[in-house]
């Protein structure tokens, strides 16, 4: 998402002299988080490889036997030899043995485990530990094997349909955790990639303004429920998790079934939308503000990968936050004519998840989005496919 981003935390004006006070302190935090660190991770790999194991083989002594039950593993690919782990960090060069494994799936989940035991060595006046391999195994493993030609396998329980009439495509699926709750989304198929060179932010506008501006999505305020929407370069989701029923309020006497209010309320949002100018003007100034938020690393650093990577399309010309000047001088007849352009039912896909009944759900579906009017292009796609049929 690149159109919603936290707002960073203000930055507190020091004098000089205040920041020179508190340099060293900072150092000293600095070197005590670096060695806390270093001697944590310490820990934890020495717990990770070390295991305990019974052995009578061991030297004698003191040291010896404080150290007979320990017994080091060690772990590498097939094809590998297990060796203890080098404290070398410069990087090793791929061996063409390496190489070779890398090219060889069948080799991939196969591991050769090496026991090591700890034996203690007297040298002088003292006592060395030193490691001897004691055994190795192999330990086999099933490739997982995946058929990347054919289609994903749907949910046995998932209910799947489309209305006739308009193209509306919805998914259903139940899922009785949380208990007595849903969550509904709204996918229309448009995004920032579908504006012109003089719409950039119009989508990023037109989600506001849907949203912000429905009266039936008020309605499901202090129900429990929650909702939000985004922006994206191929879409634009409506959301809302929300109780079944209503424990009662001020709009909502209790136990009001709240399912098909919030399908109402999305209804309203995507196809029934008012598009005011007072609206719109409101919603401008909002993406301004956000737009002056997206100064952080993080949105730079992935704005920059985003143009690298995709330098051959358009994307790089179309980031769903939209352009400053263009948002700024757009007429509100423009942000009019995108929505009446692109929200139409065949655009749209509705998934339901949530402690539902699929048949119950699936007739609330068509009687609310079935009186939504067909597009244009959804008539003619339809009208093409009778004569092709006849």
């Amino acid at each position: 998402r690149f159109d919603r981003h936290p707002r960073e935390s203000p930055r507190v004006s020091q004098g000089p002299s205040t920041r020179a006070m508190y340099r060293p302190v900072q150092r000293g935090r600095r070197s005590t988080c670096f060695a806390a660190a270093f001697m944590a991770l310490a820990i934890v790999v020495v717990s990770l490889v070390s295991t305990r194991n019974s052995s009578d083989s061991l030297g004698r002594g003191a040291v010896a036997t404080k150290f007979r039950d320990r017994v080091f593993q060690a772990t590498s690919m097939s094809g590998l030899r297990s060796r203890p782990i080098s404290s070398d960090p410069r990087p090793k060069k791929a061996t063409p043995q390496l190489k070779h494994l890398r090219r060889d799936t069948d080799n991939l989940f196969e591991v050769r485990r090496t026991n090591y035991k700890i034996f203690a060595e007297k040298n002088g006046d003292d006592w060395v530990l030193k490691p001897k391999a004691v055994s190795m195994e192999t330990v086999h493993q099933d490739v997982p094997t995946m058929d990347l030609d054919g289609e994903l396998e749907a949910h046995p329980l998932m209910r799947k349909g489309q209305i006739a009439s308009n193209g509306f495509r919805y998914i259903i699926l139940n899922n009785p955790v949380p208990a007595g709750r849903f969550e509904a989304h709204l996918q229309m198929h448009v995004g920032s990639i579908e504006e012109a060179d003089d719409e950039q932010g119009v989508a990023h506008i037109v989600e506001h303004v849907t949203f912000l501006g429905s009266d039936k999505r008020s309605v499901l305020f202090g129900t429990g429920s929650e909702s939000n929407a985004y922006t994206d370069f191929h879409h634009t989701v409506y959301h809302i998790n929300c109780p079944l029923v209503s424990q009662g309020t001020s709009a909502l006497p209790p136990n009001t079934k709240l399912l098909p209010l919030a399908l109402d309320a999305l209804r309203e949002i995507a196809f029934e939308a008012k598009m005011l100018n007072s609206r719109i003007e409101k919603e401008r100034l909002a993406v301004l503000s956000e737009l002056s938020m997206m100064t952080n690393m993080e949105y730079r650093m992935t704005t920059q990968e985003i143009c690298e990577l995709h330098s051959e399309t358009i994307l790089p010309q179309r980031f769903p936050i939209g352009d400053e000047a263009t948002i700024r001088k757009v007429h509100p007849d423009k942000v009019r004519a995108f929505y009446k352009r692109f929200y139409h039912s065949d655009r749209a896909d509705l998934f339901i998840v949530g402690d539902i009944d699929l048949d119950s759900t699936e007739e609330l579906v068509k009687k609310i989005f079935d009186p939504v009017p067909p597009s244009p292009t959804y008539l003619a796609r339809q009208a093409m496919r009778v004569g092709a049929i006849a």
